[in-house]
């Protein structure tokens, strides 16, 4: 494989500016601790049941966030494995804020450990993922 620069374009659904179905999510990278951290207010369109966040939307913002930490890093990252657990729900107009820590690089993967809490501390979820560099 040639080497290939990820190139961002505004459309991405979970941090894309130019998305307007997107999540527009921002990032704050603490180089020191290779951590990325985002907090966001999920509306009712980003639901599964009534009130409740789709577990799927949770995943992707687990996701984004590893990624970005690699990413902030200045490693060209994508995902290559994540195992996400859901530990309790998250409820649409109530605060979340994820954050994800790069815990070793080595050769091409990068391992990535995340966590989404909710406003009063409670863990909404937790991810470990790996990511591939692919350049």
């Amino acid at each position: 494989m040639t080497d290939f620069k990820l190139q961002d374009n505004g459309m991405c659904f979970a941090c894309g500016e130019k998305n307007g179905h997107g999540l527009k999510l921002k990032f704050v990278f603490d180089a020191a601790s290779r951590t990325a951290s985002t907090g966001f207010i999920p509306g009712e369109k980003y639901q599964g049941y009534k009130g409740v966040v789709h577990g799927g939307i949770i995943g992707l913002v687990l996701d984004e966030t590893m990624a970005q930490a690699a990413i902030k890093s200045g490693l060209n990252a994508v995902t290559a494995e994540i195992c996400l657990r859901l530990k309790n729900p998250a409820y649409t107009g109530k605060p979340l804020y994820c954050r994800a820590t790069i815990k070793e690089v080595s050769g091409k993967l990068v391992k990535v450990a995340a966590v989404i809490n909710d406003g009063d501390g409670r863990t909404i979820a937790t991810a470990d993922g790996k990511l591939f560099i692919i350049s």
